[in-house]
């Protein structure tokens, strides 16, 4: 049986690179929601996934252990700055910052739904 994916590393959709300076266009899709976060070095935060949406990550700056598990499937990676990935909905995920760290979240539904329920679901 094939594992289903937590997540993967993306590419920018388009990136141009001058002496002026740098434009990366991160994802061209539709979204509801783009967030800015910073987190100290030492900190921990997740421990939780969404049923619907997927989240893309853009690491600014810094560096983080990610782990994920979906089922029984558990896999742990080490992102760094410059980095792009999307979580699949139903990973649990949970980020060790070993960096302070500043990243780009973007959701494609956005957590709060229509009915005011969030997409946030609390891990084991």
């Amino acid at each position: 049986m094939e594992m289903e994916k937590m997540f993967e590393f993306l590419k920018p959709d388009f990136e141009n690179i001058d002496d002026r300076g740098e434009l990366k266009q991160l994802y061209s899709k539709s979204c509801k929601q783009v967030n800015y976060s910073f987190s100290k070095k030492g900190t921990f935060r997740g421990n939780h996934y969404h049923k619907i949406n997927k989240e893309i990550f853009y690491i600014i700056s810094g560096k983080i252990e990610i782990c994920f598990q979906k089922g029984e499937e558990k896999e742990t990676v080490v992102v760094k700055n410059g980095d792009l990935f999307q979580i699949f909905p139903f990973t649990l995920h949970s980020f060790n910052f070993l960096e302070n760290t500043q990243m780009i979240v973007i959701y494609d539904k956005g957590v709060v739904l229509n009915n005011n329920e969030k997409d946030i679901y609390n891990g084991k």
